[in-house]
């Protein structure tokens, strides 16, 4: 067992904060071991989480109604930060969502029906990362059945739509991430039925996930090694362009006012950063500041230690697909279709998928494929709409046009609870 951090204390106090009233805190739980301690009794609710390079999200969804409560935290990929830090937001992610559900008090363990938790980074983590990380959450997440209680790389997640009832008849399919970093893999469901064993017991949330194999994998190799196409990527080329575009003045005299709307979010951003900050809030006339490019790069690199790199870059990412910057969004684009062409051109000599044809209006023969998609790049707005996706989409449109595939799209966001 890891020995207890500040950061394993700070959880620890977060979890004491919280007592869920009107329901029974004291059971005895079989979790592998039998043991006996005071709960927080959510066994008719599951538990989902979506940990990524940039933030957490949690999602715990009521058995019998249906309803969906939500709560959002910092970022929890094992690979970018300190494994403390880790646990820490993903349990603050989930005392968000509980809190929603009723008011609290507090407690130190939580008792769910099934517990799914899904993490960029952990497919490449180490063993011992591995059983450190379930051995820190399993003093705080509980479930009745052990094979309920599932650590995973987030990208499986996506496969768990196959699952889906109206899927049913659906063996295959493409799951594609394309938030801090980007990465697509290609799933084959082995399940006849979702729902059972063939001896009638129920299937396990251990069961599914071992049921959803992985057959091919394209990208998603974490931000050292590229992760093109993706928002940590994005990020840093912007703040690259920025930085190009000071240097390009030959003295220092750089106003505010001539930076592009985007330049100017990336340096409010900064410079609103650490001790001397500049309140842009307090001064009348902002275009009259000048740029201060060393305290910017400054700033910058303070900001940018290595556990905090990523998620220091990735949200700028949003500033650039909010003002549809061409320049970089389409030369990173080309990155992310890429990424999912090399997982489509091996479909035909892979896999079988007679079974899905069907007939488009000008009768060509295209063969169904189901696509889901989730990250903050490639979720829509509040008018459905998503430029950075659309450049995706035309692209691979074309290319699926050319292998007689048709994609199926489903987007996950954040707010929706993959069903299991």
């Amino acid at each position: 067992m890891p020995s207890e951090s500040g950061s394993s204390l700070e959880t620890k106090k977060l979890l004491q904060d919280v007592k869920i009233k009107g329901y029974d805190t004291t059971s005895k739980i079989s979790n592998g071991k039998t043991n006996s301690t005071k709960i927080i009794n959510l066994s008719d609710y599951r538990l989902c989480i979506d940990g990524g390079g940039s933030k957490t999200v949690a999602v715990i969804i009521n058995i019998q109604t249906g309803e969906q409560y939500t709560g959002t935290s910092g970022p929890s990929n094992v690979n970018n930060i300190e494994l403390d830090k880790v646990v820490h937001n993903i349990l603050e992610a989930i005392l968000i969502a509980i809190s929603k559900i009723t008011n609290a008090e507090s407690d130190k363990t939580i008792l769910f029906s099934k517990c799914l938790i899904g993490l960029a980074g952990y497919k490449s983590a180490d063993d011992n990362t591995k059983e450190r990380l379930r051995n820190c959450l399993s003093k705080n997440l509980m479930t009745s059945n052990e094979a309920d209680f599932i650590i995973v790389s987030d990208i499986i997640l996506l496969a768990f739509e196959l699952l889906r009832q109206e899927n049913k008849d659906k063996k295959y399919c493409i799951g594609f991430v394309c938030g801090t970093g980007c990465g697509a893999m290609l799933f084959e469901k082995q399940l006849v039925n979702c729902n059972e064993r063939g001896d009638g017991s129920p299937i396990t949330l251990k069961d599914s996930v071992e049921s959803l194999k992985m057959i091919r994998a394209s990208g998603g190799w974490g931000s050292v090694l590229g992760d093109d196409g993706g928002g940590y990527k994005i990020g840093l080329a912007a703040v690259k362009r920025c930085l190009n575009y000071f240097d390009d003045f030959e003295d220092r005299s750089i106003k505010f006012e001539d930076l592009s709307e985007v330049d100017k979010e990336i340096y409010k951003l900064y410079m609103n950063y650490g001790e001397e900050r500049v309140d842009f809030d307090d001064v009348n006339d902002n275009n009259n500041i000048l740029v201060d490019k060393e305290q910017f790069l400054t700033k910058i690199l303070n900001m940018m230690t290595d556990k905090d790199r990523v998620a220091t870059i990735a949200p700028i990412a949003s500033i650039v697909s909010k003002h549809k910057d061409k320049e970089i969004l389409m030369e990173q684009s080309k990155f992310a279709v890429n990424t999912v062409k090399r997982l489509l051109l091996k479909i035909k000599h892979t896999i079988d998928l007679s079974g899905n044809m069907n007939v488009s209006t000008n009768n060509k023969e295209l063969y169904e494929f189901l696509f889901v998609t989730t990250g903050s790049l490639v979720s829509f707005d509040t008018e459905g709409n998503n430029y950075y996706l659309s450049l995706i989409f035309d692209e691979l449109n074309t290319i699926c046009s050319d292998l007689n595939l048709k994609l199926v799209h489903k987007s996950i966001e954040d707010s929706e609870c993959i069903e299991f």
